[in-house]
Order: structure tokens, then sequence, then C-alpha cells
């Protein structure tokens, strides 16, 4: 597997391993006071935010390498394969890798969405517990 993206690997288990451990956290403080919730949720908001235009950009090269994959039938790459054309398979290869690496940025962003609709989940569910029991 390429160094790109084992890189890229990494770095998502260590954001999931970040967002299970504030969401533990989370968890054994719901009892806490809702300001805590809310100070998470905005820095979680704002995570959120830096990554979205990240998100977005990945999501228009994905675009047009999805076009750019469909231009490689599979006949075309077994020519390639037959004929040793290297470059061509370089240039398929470095192209699976981007593909895979900007999924994985795809991925992050969607995983800290869903931290931020978990936290805001949790202030709703606070808010909800706070009106009951006055």
């Amino acid at each position: 597997m390429s160094e790109r993206i084992d890189q890229f690997r990494d770095n998502l288990r260590g954001r999931l391993a970040d967002v299970d451990n504030r969401l533990r956290a989370f968890k054994e403080g719901l009892d806490s006071a809702k300001a805590d919730i809310d100070d998470q949720l905005e820095k979680a908001k704002a995570e959120f935010d830096a990554r979205k235009r990240e998100a977005t950009e990945a999501h228009e090269r994905i675009k047009s390498m999805v076009e750019e994959k469909k231009t490689q039938t599979e006949a075309k790459v077994q020519a390639w394969i037959r004929e040793r054309e290297v470059e061509k398979m370089e240039a398929r290869a470095r192209l699976a890798e981007d593909y895979a690496a900007e999924q994985i940025l795809l991925a992050t962003a969607t995983i800290e969405e869903a931290e931020v609709a978990m936290l805001e989940a949790l202030a709703a569910r606070v808010e909800a517990d706070e009106i009951a029991a006055s």
C-alpha cells in the first residue's frame, strides 16, 4: 500500500480515536453543566467548518477521478498489461491511490459532522431533562 494512503489511514484512525475519547468523556459527564456541552459543541463545529471546505474540494476532485476511471475500461487495462505499458499502469495506480486518499478525507469530514450531530443531540437531551425536572 502506498505511503500516502498509510498516512491518511493513520490520520483517520487518530481522528476516530479522538472522537471516541471525546464522546466517552461527554457520556461520562452528561450530568455536567450544559455550558460544558455547549463549549465542546462549539469546538466541534469549528473543527467541522474548517474541514468542510477541504471536503468540498475533495468531492470535486473525486468527481473528475471517477470520470477518468471510466475511460480505463477493463479491456484497456488488460491491453496495457499485455503490452507492458508501465507508464499507463503507474498512472492508473496513482489515480487509485489518490482516489482512496480523497475518500478518506471525505470520511473524516463525515465523522466530524457526526460528532457535531451527537453533541447537538446531547445538548438537546440535557435541555429536555432540565425542563422535565423543573
